[in-house]
């Protein structure tokens, strides 16, 4: 039996006799769809000398028409410490300025996002933190923190996310990676 197409395009499904639809898909993660459309970006700060208690990495949604969604997020510091995310409420940003890179190198699109290392604008709020770990680190080794936030963080208009290091650091690596929404379709 056959069905035909709801798209006007003349193509066919298949429906076997147990109406079971046979289909031939082809998956993509939602970043790799961004990627395409050059909306997926990442921002990285590296190599500041934090005092305890400072934000590492600072990432504000400027785009009034898209959200912007977190995927992952990495974190290094050179001392063992706790590092927590937290969602600062919107301020006058402070900091070394970060620009977001487009994952597709091909796309001249940029972020529409205020990104800073070292940021000094936001005040933590422990009511606003919704992550806190401790690093791997008895001393000074090299491991590093590797979060998968499967894009379930959503930024609006002028919402933020921010890594904190607890302990005085005098090295750190952050890393976000995210995709604002495609909002042309």
């Amino acid at each position: 039996m056959q069905i035909e197409g709801g798209t006007g395009s003349g193509h066919k499904a298949r429906v076997d006799a147990d109406n079971r639809l046979h289909v031939f898909a082809t998956s993509e993660s939602e970043i790799h769809f961004a990627s395409n459309e050059g909306l997926a970006f990442a921002w990285t700060a590296v190599n500041a000398d934090l005092a305890a208690l400072d934000t590492a990495l600072l990432l504000c949604n400027d785009d009034p028409d898209r959200l912007l969604h977190i995927d992952r997020a990495y974190i290094f510091s050179d001392v063992p410490t706790a590092i927590k995310f937290h969602f600062p409420a919107y301020a006058t940003w402070a900091g070394t300025a970060i620009t977001g890179k487009n994952f597709n190198r091909t796309s001249n699109k940029i972020a529409l996002a205020s990104c800073y290392a070292d940021e000094t604008g936001n005040t933590f709020a422990a009511g606003n933190s919704f992550l806190t770990l401790q690093t791997n680190e008895v001393t000074t080794d090299q491991f590093g923190v590797m979060i998968d936030f499967q894009n379930a963080v959503i930024l609006g208009y002028h919402d933020s996310i921010a890594i904190d290091v607890v302990a005085d650091s005098g090295a750190f690596e952050a890393t976000l990676w995210g995709y604002f929404e495609n909002t042309d379709e």
